[in-house]
């Protein structure tokens, strides 16, 4: 072993090699037990399946679809907060529940985003979220601390408001621009889909081509 060490210390670029492999060795082990994106895709849909419909609207409060950023998770705010508020309710606290095992066995960067619609915050909450701005970060932040609650790693996660300037609905060969944010807000329906918290698993330089077979092999439900 002392002849081994003597070897190596001579040579720096050994070290360099022998770290490399423990690196990709170490990796390659890591990428063998996690979760890839197509089996978080599947986890989330057959969570889905498993919720009621709204009965006035005939959708479910979660959806999921995937993108460029990777596979997402759409929660209605309707289920998840309190009005003008960041405030939990139950409901989105059992969603995150059966989130959790799949964040945990997969190791994604996973980024929460808060979205809202048009509509002008009322005065009396005005002092504590001046704007959409203020609001949706909020409840994004909150989100991401229920999950650290759960004990969801801290590193791995994102907190990021949007306010109203990414509609759900969005068509991809469109700018968004006022007219675009105003046209997806015209109804009740509409506002009640923008309304919501998103969590996506980010695909990584490496994931990208599985992403682009995901989405080749899976129609989008967005």
């Amino acid at each position: 072993l002392r002849i081994i060490d003597t070897v190596l210390e001579s040579n720096p670029q050994l070290i360099a090699n022998r770290e490399a492999v423990s690196d990709r060795w170490k990796k390659e082990k890591l990428d063998n037990q996690s979760m890839s994106l197509a089996d978080i895709k599947k986890a989330a849909q057959e969570m889905v399946e498993e919720m009621e419909a709204n009965p006035e609207t005939g959708e479910k409060p979660v959806e999921v679809t995937t993108g460029p950023k990777g596979v997402t998770i759409g929660i209605s705010s309707d289920i998840s907060f309190t009005s003008g508020s960041a405030n939990l309710k139950p409901e989105i606290v059992d969603v995150l529940d059966k989130i959790v095992p799949t964040i945990q066995a997969s190791y994604f960067m996973v980024a929460v985003e808060g979205h809202t619609d048009t509509d002008v915050l009322p005065q009396s909450i005005q002092s504590r979220y001046p704007s959409n701005w203020e609001l949706s970060g909020a409840r994004a932040a909150a989100v991401v601390r229920q999950l650290i609650n759960m004990e969801v790693n801290p590193t791995r996660l994102q907190a990021v408001g949007f306010a109203e300037y990414i509609p759900r609905d969005r068509p991809t060969d469109r700018v968004i621009d006022d007219e675009l944010i105003k046209e997806l807000n015209a109804t009740r329906e509409q506002k009640a889909r923008n309304r919501r918290v998103e969590i996506t698993f980010l695909a990584s330089t490496a994931a990208g081509s599985q992403i682009s077979k995901l989405e080749e092999k899976t129609p989008d439900n967005s």
